[in-house]
Formats: structure tokens, C-alpha cells, sequence
């Protein structure tokens, strides 16, 4: 009998295999190689498609949801109360308890944001905005002068949102997700990540500009040149925005920034701390990548999948959860030693 071992916390070429017996022990040579080929093959068939690599933080592994569910639709971003998370695609919405188990809960038209304030799920949309406690059942709520939004996010007492104008971005205000107000407008160049540690928002997007009221702004310079930043987040010590052609950057206050190494060339379109580690995602035409580092500047790239782009991760109980393309979904797991 042929026992095939896979560590797949290792790159291809470390992958293990063990011979424990061959039937009969009396096997010739040549046809032993001939199993071992025939193994080593499929081994390397399976890793074709996900790629999962070793790295300091190779205690977390990384492992695809499969919906039960025929149509593969993109699916854009994830929020999370104590006890449900959500994911938000085109015109659907999936729910969860415990991030492994996804149930298709109802039909969202056209919501672009998906937001939890602490007490209520929010989607917003150009066309009809809605509001659920428990994801089960939506209300829809009256809205006033928002366009859509390429960027919100609840804050403390208030949403703060980006609009998605063509030529005038306008970062909009509202306490409760009904009225809303702008108080900062910027010429191409929307808001596409907000992060708040103690009392400083820190805004990324084609600029970085910092506030210490969310009212008003003041632009960042920085003599390192960088391409189109998606998502921020920070620890209790960095700040890291992560964009376009793998982009990361990292302050400590919010006013020096630098770059860090990228192990990676693809676009990284969120990034998430979930008290350890950081997280980012993304991907290109080729296909999903995801890299993470403990202390937000040194990087190590540890999951690949060819199936789609990632767009969005979040943390949720003992998993970070990504979505993409197709339907993709990604989680982390903890080995136990």
C-alpha cells in the first residue's frame, strides 16, 4: 500500500511523500518508480490550481468555500456583527454564523456598499438603500441626496462615504443612514479607505490626507511616488495601505510614509488586522493572491488561486474571510500544534 503525505503549507517542490509498504514487498524497482511518478504527478496537478506557501506566519492556512449554488457572482465585500457576517455580490447577499457555512439569504438589486454600525446591517445603493438587524428580513429606508458610493464605513457616531461622481468626489456625512451631507469635495481623487486610530482618519485613494474631525482634510505629501491606494488598516502602532501593482505603505503617524517590499506584483485591493497579524488581497487577470506580515512591514505572500480576483477581507471570529470573483471565497485556519 502507497501512503501520499501533503504538507500544504509548502511550496511544491517540499512536498512530501512517503512509500510505507508496496503489496506483496516484492514489488520490482521499476514499477515502484512507476507509482512514485504516477504520484508526484497528481501532486503536482493539485498544486496547479492552489498555490499555498510557507512563511513566519504559516500557522494560518487558507482553504476555498464552495457555494452550493450553480452561478458564480462576483462578490464584492464583507461586514460582520458578533454573531453574523455578510457578504455582498452582484444583486445577492450571503449570510453566516460561523464564517465556513454560507446561506443565500435574499436578492439586493444593485447595492454597491455593505456596511454594520453596531446595531444594524446597511446596503446603500444609487437606487434603493435598506436595513437589517439580523440579516434575515430588510427594511427599505427613505434616502436623500447620495449618488452611490464608491467608499462608507461606520465610524464611531456616524458614516462617513465617498460618492462615486465622475468628476467631483464629495466625502458625505450621516448619522443615521438616512440624511446625508458633504462636507469635503475633491477632484478626481475619491476616497477608497478610511481608517480611525484614536483621533485620526487617515484617507486613501489616488492621494493620503488625514483629519482629526472627518469634516475637514488635509493632503499628505509624500516624496515616495505610489500607485493608486485601495484599503487601509492599522494596529495599534502603523497604519498600511495597500493598492494598485501591489502596492503597500506604512506610517506610524499618519504624517511619514513609507513603502515596504511587496512579495507580490498584483493589485491588492483590502487589507484587514485581526490583533496579530495583517492581511491583504487581491489579484489580476491571472488569477487571486493573498500576503500577510506581523508587523505590517515585512511581507510574505501565502495563498494563490487562479480563480479570481479577491476584493475584500475581514476577520470574524478565528478566520479571516476574502471574497472575489466567481463566487470565490477564501478562509483561514489555525493549525493546531
Amino acid at each position: 500500500m502507497v501512503r501520499l503525505i501533503i504538507d500544504k503549507s509548502m511550496r511544491f517542490s517540499n512536498y512530501i511523500v512517503t512509500v510505507t509498504s508496496l503489496i506483496g514487498g516484492g514489488i520490482p524497482i521499476y514499477y515502484r518508480h512507476l507509482v512514485l511518478s504516477f504520484i508526484l504527478i497528481w501532486a503536482f496537478i493539485v498544486s496547479c490550481h492552489t498555490k499555498l506557501y510557507s512563511s513566519k506566519t504559516s500557522e494560518y492556512h487558507w482553504t476555498e468555500i464552495i457555494l452550493d449554488h450553480n452561478q458564480e457572482w462576483p462578490l464584492w465585500e464583507i461586514a460582520a456583527s458578533d454573531s453574523a457576517v455578510a457578504i455582498l455580490g452582484d444583486s445577492v447577499l450571503f449570510r453566516s454564523s460561523d464564517g465556513l457555512s454560507w446561506r443565500l439569504d435574499t436578492r439586493i438589486d444593485r447595492a454597491q456598499k455593505l456596511v454594520w454600525n453596531g446595531f444594524s446591517f446597511y446596503t446603500f445603493s444609487p437606487y434603493v438603500d435598506r436595513v437589517s438587524s439580523n440579516l434575515y428580513s430588510w427594511d427599505t429606508i427613505a434616502t436623500t441626496n447620495h449618488p452611490g458610493f464608491l467608499f462608507a464605513e461606520w465610524f464611531d457616531t456616524m458614516f462617513i462615504a465617498s460618492d462615486d461622481g465622475m468628476e467631483i468626489q464629495t466625502c458625505l456625512y450621516s448619522k443615521d443612514g438616512i440624511d446625508w451631507d458633504g462636507k469635503y469635495a475633491t477632484v478626481g481623487h475619491p476616497f477608497l479607505g478610511i481608517a480611525k486610530r484614536d483621533s485620526i482618519y487617515v484617507a486613501v485613494g489616488g492621494r493620503i490626507m488625514v483629519s482629526y474631525d472627518a469634516m475637514w482634510w488635509t493632503e499628505i505629501k509624500t516624496p515616495v511616488e505610489f500607485y493608486r491606494l485601495r484599503g487601509i488598516a492599522h494596529n495599534p502602532y502603523l497604519y498600511v495601505a495597500v493598492g494598485s501593482y501591489g502596492t503597500i505603505m506604512t506610517s506610524a503617524d499618519a504624517a511619514t510614509w513609507q513603502k515596504a517590499e511587496s512579495p507580490t506584483h498584483k493589485d491588492l485591493e483590502a487589507v484587514a488586522w485581526n490583533g496579530e497579524i495583517f492581511v491583504a488581497v487581491g489579484g489580476d487577470a491571472r488569477g487571486a493572491v493573498i500576503v500577510n506580515s506581523r508587523d505590517g512591514k515585512t511581507w510574505s505572500k501565502v495563498f494563490e488561486h487562479r480563480g479570481g480576483m479577491l476584493h475584500d477581507v475581514a476577520w470574524y471570529k478565528d478566520h479571516f474571510i476574502a471574497v472575489g470573483n466567481n463566487g470565490l471565497i477564501i478562509v483561514s485556519y489555525q493549525q493546531n500544534n
